[in-house]
């Protein structure tokens, strides 16, 4: 399978190209080094949903800088399933805090280690976007510090209660 870069470089002429570019070009390398060429196509294709989502140039950016790092954590299975989420989640809530998400994700996978228990951490971001979609930026916004004292299990039961009082003003 031959992956040409130049395919997808078509629809970063609706951003701020030159950047985009250049972020593209310098992850490129290494995101064909550590993704078979199929998952490496997947990645590509993310890049161009991310940016036919219209959420704002700093989601493309974030998304092709940040995308290979994940899958340095957790592999390449992960792909499909990130960009779902991203996706799913770009309609909940402002493209700012998809961008959030994504900036946090490399963290999250190391953190979290495995690509099921990142699969569980996306689907209660997703659970949060439904319920209390302005708590996820404070959230996202503190990721660090929650994921280096809790387990999944401990960040959902403290998300979740944080939800019933939020929602119970």
């Amino acid at each position: 399978m031959s992956i040409e870069l130049a395919d997808y470089l078509p629809c970063l002429d609706l951003h701020d190209s030159k950047a985009h570019r250049q972020a593209l070009e310098s992850t490129y390398n290494e995101a064909s080094r550590l993704m078979s060429p199929k998952a490496l196509q997947q990645y590509l294709l993310g890049m161009r949903a991310m940016c036919n989502l219209g959420k704002g140039d700093d989601l493309v950016l974030t998304f092709i800088q940040d995308g290979p790092q994940v899958v340095k954590e957790v592999g390449e299975d992960i792909i499909p399933d990130l960009i779902t989420a991203l996706m799913k989640l770009s309609s909940l809530t402002s493209g700012t805090v998809v961008t959030l998400l994504m900036a946090n994700l490399p963290l999250a996978a190391r953190r979290l280690g495995d690509a099921e228990v990142l699969r569980g951490y996306l689907g209660l971001i997703q659970q949060l976007a439904a319920k209390v979609p302005r708590g996820l930026r404070p959230m996202l916004g503190i990721a660090d510090e929650l994921l280096s004292k809790l387990t999944l299990g401990g960040l959902r039961r403290w998300a979740l209660e944080s939800c019933k009082s939020r929602q119970g003003r």
